[in-house]
């Protein structure tokens, strides 16, 4: 899944360790960088979507990233352990994570996701957000520390 405005770079146009995406050339026509375009997610999609067991799976795309043709894309640098390499310490510095709330994920219906986390464009996980208590026409259901307020357990 791509996220993003029309005016900002996703992952497909930069590449998060480099810059300018070698696959997706601005020097190509309109046609050509739609089709790149298309191949690449078609390419990741496929990866996501298969079973970890057989080399997929969205653990393993941003531990190893994935191969499209003859490139290799690595999708995530995880904190190093210690600082003596600066260019791991360079790549995990440009690591994005983004959280995006009411996420629709249904064409034909409203429904949607609280808030939805990203690494570099790739969605690892949700969250539903719930309430113990409910503002109505009286006020408050619950008040914070009265004793009708619910107690964990």
């Amino acid at each position: 899944m791509v996220m993003g405005s029309p005016n900002q770079n996703t992952f497909t146009e930069t590449d998060w360790q480099t810059g300018p995406s070698p696959l997706i050339k601005p020097t190509d026509s309109p046609v050509l960088q739609a089709k790149a375009r298309e191949q690449l997610l078609d390419r990741l999609v496929k990866v996501l979507d298969t079973p970890l067991a057989a080399q997929g799976g969205t653990l393993r795309v941003l531990r190893k990233g994935f191969q499209h043709g003859s490139a290799s894309l690595k999708m995530c640098q995880f904190r190093p352990a210690d600082n003596l390499n600066p260019t791991t310490l360079k790549l995990y510095g440009r690591v994005r994570l983004r959280v995006m709330r009411q996420v629709h994920y249904s064409k034909s219906s409203n429904k949607s996701i609280d808030l939805v986390f990203f690494v570099n464009g790739i969605p690892v996980a949700t969250a539903e957000l719930k309430t113990d208590c409910w503002i109505g026409t009286t006020g408050w259901r619950f008040r914070p520390g009265s004793a009708d307020w619910p107690r964990g357990g």
